[in-house]
């Protein structure tokens, strides 16, 4: 396990749906990062936690992480695995990758509710005309079962502050949160900052265009995009692909996934009031 304790990890964690596709992208267009083979490898989530992934951490089997990262010449190891901060498996990172730096996301509990309501639409997990009301009273906090599936934690995992305490204590200064809202306004110069955090030059990033990526459309799904990111993920957690396959399969991957929302019907964004937004950022503070 020598090996893999020697390397430097930048861990990507924090909240769904507050950006860690875009930080993971914009950074593995960097020389000196080394992305896993699929954005979220999800090795250090808890053993129930209810989403697929491949290898996950089990005390003994720690070499099988490098498995998730091609070989390649970034020397900084990219894992952006927002459900970390979710599992109590991931305090143990500090001690397991003594190189690894941990970058938390956080995001304004409404935007990102209204962001997971029309993901939660466009990927098919609600019924065809469900409305933001339905998304909400299908929520539970905390979660009755380790089986009830992530959409209905999107509530609960709005409390930041609950989740990232533990996190934000084991890694201390090797620990950074960044705020949706900066890296949406700056992008360039939040982007860089981290690359600062983590020792990487960031003039490699002059002049790059800074574009979002897996932003919410609200373009409702049907089943043959749910069996295309199905079929996508297995393939990315098995095949052992490449640094180069990989860069080549992701515009690729970006082309089939808009096409196969253009076409179905828009979700529209909800428009929320004063007093539903006010107690939705009373329950986050909890």
């Amino acid at each position: 396990m020598k090996g893999v304790a020697d390397k430097e990890f930048l861990i990507v964690a924090g909240q769904p749906k507050a950006g860690s596709t875009s930080v993971f992208e914009w950074l593995s267009e960097h020389p000196e990062f080394r992305p896993s083979r699929i954005k979220e490898a999800r090795f250090f989530l808890d053993a129930d936690y209810p989403v697929p992934s491949g290898p996950r951490f089990d005390g003994a089997n720690l070499s099988r992480y490098l498995d998730l990262f091609p070989e390649g010449q970034g020397r900084i190891l990219l894992d952006a695995s927002p459900d970390y901060m979710f599992c109590a498996r991931a305090a143990e990172i500090t001690e397991l990758l003594p190189k690894a730096r941990l970058l938390l996301l956080r995001r304004d509990p409404v935007e990102r509710l209204i962001s997971w309501y029309r993901y939660a639409a466009q990927r098919g997990f609600l019924p065809r005309g469900s409305s933001f009301d339905d998304f909400m009273e299908a929520q539970q906090s905390p979660p009755a079962s380790p089986d009830l599936p992530v959409w209905r934690r999107a509530a609960d995992q709005n409390r930041f502050d609950h989740y990232a305490a533990p996190l934000l204590e084991v890694f201390g200064a090797r620990a950074k949160v960044i705020d949706f809202n900066d890296l949406r306004k700056r992008p360039e110069d939040v982007t860089k900052d981290i690359c600062r955090f983590v020792g990487a030059n960031p003039r490699y990033l002059d002049g790059f265009e800074f574009v979002t990526h897996n932003a919410s459309t609200g373009q409702a799904s049907g089943k043959i995009s749910r069996l295309y990111y199905k079929l996508r993920a297995d393939a990315a957690y098995r095949l052992p692909l490449s640094a180069k396959q990989m860069a080549l399969l992701r515009p690729i991957s970006r082309f089939v996934r808009r096409g196969l929302s253009t076409k179905s019907p828009l979700v529209e964004r909800p428009i929320i009031d004063d007093t539903a937004a006010a107690q939705i950022r009373r329950l986050a503070s909890e």
